[in-house]
């Protein structure tokens, strides 16, 4: 019974030195541990934080980006915890570099870089408008491809003679007059918002500027030729010519094009008034053609010798766009694109709603500011 008892008491001294043993190595691993959390938990919270910043940034540059194109977009402000520090700053081609960088309060930072620009939208209505819409004596269709989807749309009232509308005519106020034709349905005091595209002039004034500025006050084409990216710090006159748009064209006066052909899906931007007549402006790869002037003017009218052919976007958001005869018993207009503005006003004119031409285009309804690539560093 002695030896037994001695036994037991050399057991408890070994179990004791083995817990000696073993107790320092469980407290560091339980000590690593506890940081190892904290440090992965300090990691995701400046990671998070970080992100903050970019969506900042990109807020921001959707609802001015044209102020950052020289100089860079900065901001500072504390999320989590953290300190958030941010910069765009623009690189060309509509393209800028967002940096941002959140620093915990022991001093460790993450930092997320990504390339933002902008995204590709489409167009959903042959016409929509602000305001009023008044069309006379108009056929408004669909390509082909997609038949009865000449649709038209009004933020206000549109006001219908002698038209027909092969597709939908809605509108958040009153509807009057017309004719819209089956499959189309007719719906008034509708709640449905125009989606308009935001303005990106600025943007497209810097992308313009990358080509070079005209050397003269005023630019006239009159041959064949391609253009673009070029900024006009003037008028552009362009007559019985076809010119191949390369990169967007920003004007500071106003465009008039006569009997000419503009071919490709680029931008080109008038701070003044938009004339377009005698003849034709086609396209196979049609072009954005905007007027920024606020009360400006897009007008494209129809002549004794036949109608004007337009093929574009015709986008006045801040303006009117009239497609009309020039008198009485002249050829209208015959227009295969889109066209938006605050107020559309048409008579004896054809327009065709290019809908396969404008799907997944930049500077259309719904493109925006996005992030193209996206990093840790």
């Amino acid at each position: 019974m002695k030896g037994q008892k001695g036994q037991a008491f050399i057991l408890v001294l070994m179990l004791l030195a083995v817990g000696a043993l073993l107790i320092v190595p469980v407290l560091d691993y339980i000590t690593t541990g506890l940081r190892a959390q904290q440090i992965s938990e300090d990691t995701m919270l400046e990671a998070y934080s970080a992100d903050s910043g970019v969506q900042s940034a990109l807020l921001e540059l959707n609802k001015n980006s044209g102020n950052y194109t020289e100089t860079p977009l900065e901001q500072s402000f504390t999320i989590n915890d953290r300190m958030v520090n941010v910069t765009a700053t623009y690189v060309g081609g509509g393209i800028y570099k967002v940096t941002s960088t959140a620093t915990s309060p022991n001093g460790r930072s993450t930092t997320i870089e990504c390339d933002v620009g902008l995204g590709v939208g489409s167009v959903a209505f042959a016409v929509a408008t602000k305001k009023d819409m008044t069309l006379q004596n108009t056929i408004v269709n669909s390509s082909l491809d997609y038949p009865g989807e000449g649709n038209i749309h009004s933020a206000e009232n549109i006001l219908l003679t002698d038209c027909q509308i092969y597709g939908d005519a809605t509108a958040m106020g009153f509807i009057s007059g017309g004719e819209v034709i089956e499959p189309g349905i007719v719906t008034p005091y509708s709640l449905l918002p125009v989606p308009f595209p935001q303005d990106y002039s600025a943007l497209y004034m810097a992308m313009a500027k990358e080509g070079g500025t005209h050397p003269l006050v005023n630019m006239v084409i009159d041959e064949d030729r391609s253009l673009g990216p070029l900024y006009i710090n003037g008028y552009l006159r362009i007559e019985n010519a076809t010119v191949n748009l390369t990169g967007t064209v920003y004007v500071t006066g106003d465009i008039i094009v006569e009997g000419s052909n503009l071919d490709g899906d680029e931008n080109i931007v008038a701070e003044g008034n938009i004339h377009i007549e005698q003849g034709a402006v086609r396209s196979d790869i049609i072009p954005i053609i905007l007027c920024i002037k606020v009360d400006g003017r897009i007008y494209s009218e129809g002549h004794l010798e036949g109608p004007t052919t337009v093929d574009g976007v015709l986008y006045a958001p801040y303006g009117e766009v009239i497609l009309a005869p020039e008198g009485v018993n002249f050829y209208g207009v015959h227009l295969y694109g889109a066209v938006y503005g605050k107020t559309v006003n048409t008579e004896g004119c054809t327009i065709t709603f290019a809908k396969d031409l404008l799907q997944d285009r930049q500077g259309l309804p719904g493109s925006e500011m996005r992030i193209i690539s996206y990093s840790y560093k």
